[in-house]
């Protein structure tokens, strides 16, 4: 019985490549961040400015989402990181495309939510595509994404604004309960408290003019990440894959031995 339970129990690998999400204002300086060799993107948005990029053809209809990740998996190539630019461009063309295919005129037809349920399915089914790219091609993928306030409301009836994915709060919530990692990127600022005598203090916040991005969450905005890594890290994809195959290494060390 003993040996049967053990053919039935393995080892967990920690080598799949990563899922992440990266989102922040526009004009922060997501879409640089990621621009890196090696990188194939899928654009929603033409947000690269002056950069070039190694990517298909504007998406325009969600169905191509779909048919780029196909390609990516059934040909052979070198690329290492697919890159999505921007979810809330997408989620529109992915309401289009549910109300097609349930003959709806538009995503709240139903009423109950019912639309976004459906679209909930269409996340599921992209996020498994991108799994398969991480295990078939073990390549990163990293999905970007610009931040909007969103309304908690407390138990004891308070309420307060988190920053978060600029999606529906369905589709937010399950981005980010399917990424390793989301990181919420803004300017670095840095505080001092000025003395201004007879007991009174003056916070004071300096924009340092560098980026960088929240690797765990606050009440004040979204983030998490599943490695372990330094709650801030500099706005740059590279920056991240370093602290990342570092965690990957230490977790990988042979625990010492108690004597």
């Amino acid at each position: 019985m003993a040996s049967a339970l053990q053919n039935l129990i393995k080892e967990t690998k920690n080598d799949r490549k990563t899922l992440t999400t990266i989102f922040g204002a526009g004009g922060i300086g997501k879409t640089t961040a990621c621009a890196i060799n090696g990188s194939v993107w899928i654009q929603t948005e033409q947000g690269e400015g002056v950069l070039k990029l190694q990517a298909f053809d504007l998406i325009k209809k969600y169905e191509q989402v779909g048919e780029c990740i196909d390609a990516l998996l059934e040909n052979d190539h070198d690329y290492k990181l697919l890159v999505i630019d921007s979810l809330e461009h997408l989620e529109p063309l992915m309401w289009t495309y549910v109300c097609e295919q349930n003959k709806w005129k538009h995503i709240d037809e139903t009423g109950y939510g019912k639309g976004y349920v459906e679209a909930l399915n269409e996340w599921r089914t992209l996020i498994g595509k991108l799994n398969k790219l991480r295990d078939n091609k073990e390549m990163h993928v990293c999905m970007i994404a610009h931040a909007a306030p969103r309304k908690v409301d407390q138990p004891d009836g308070t309420t307060f604004q988190v920053m978060d994915l600029k999606l529906h709060s369905k589709s937010s919530q399950f981005i980010a309960e399917s990424c390793d990692c989301v990181f919420y990127a803004k300017p670095e600022i840095r505080t001092t408290t000025k003395d201004k005598g007879f007991g009174r203090k003056e916070t004071i916040g300096t924009n340092t003019g560098d980026r960088i991005m929240h690797t765990v969450g606050t009440p004040h905005f979204v983030a998490k990440n599943r490695f372990g890594l330094p709650e801030e890290l500099p706005l740059s994809i590279t920056s991240y894959f370093k602290e990342w195959q570092k965690a990957k290494e230490q977790k990988n060390q042979p625990k010492k031995k108690e004597a």
